[in-house]
């Protein structure tokens, strides 16, 4: 982690040497991608993606449900 970052923290009273961060990963902005048919294969002949990669979750992506 750079220098100012750590300021950055230090100034929010965050001690890094005595909390660390918790490193998360997330591809929710990676929707889409593969076109799917009614039957989930995608236009990869044989390939059925699900969720995100297809847009198959329904009208609302998971993180968008109030």
């Amino acid at each position: 982690m750079n220098p100012p970052a750590v300021e950055v923290f230090k100034a929010h009273g965050i001690d890094l040497e005595r909390e660390p961060l918790e490193a998360a990963i997330c591809a929710q902005h990676n929707n889409g991608g593969l076109r799917g048919s009614i039957w989930w294969e995608s236009n990869v002949r044989g390939l059925f993606p699900v969720g995100e990669a297809n847009g198959s979750h329904g009208v609302y992506r998971p993180a968008d449900r109030p």
